[in-house]
């Protein structure tokens, strides 16, 4: 996948190097794409609550629909949890 010209912070957080130590195959596929500051994640309703697998889960779903529409979706949706104090 090609990065757009306007580069938007939007990716999974940048992993632990103990975290991807642990990481399975699965999980690999979330380092394919550039970190980022904000994610599906980042957006979600209780993510406080989300076990790792879920959060993982989110991740792996933004390598597959990564898009220049999908990223300023996830930039809306972030200022919107910042105002108003929570996910989707």
């Amino acid at each position: 996948m090609t990065r757009y010209v306007f580069p938007l912070p939007v990716g999974p957080r940048p992993a632990l190097p103990h975290e991807v130590a642990q990481y399975t195959a699965y999980e690999w596929q979330r380092l394919y794409v550039t970190p980022g500051l904000s994610c599906y994640w980042q957006i979600a309703p209780h993510r406080d609550q989300l076990s790792f697998e879920e959060w993982m889960d989110l991740d792996i779903k933004y390598v597959h629909e990564r898009s220049f529409p999908v990223d300023w979706k996830i930039i809306f949706r972030t200022f919107r949890s910042m105002l108003f104090g929570h996910g989707e």
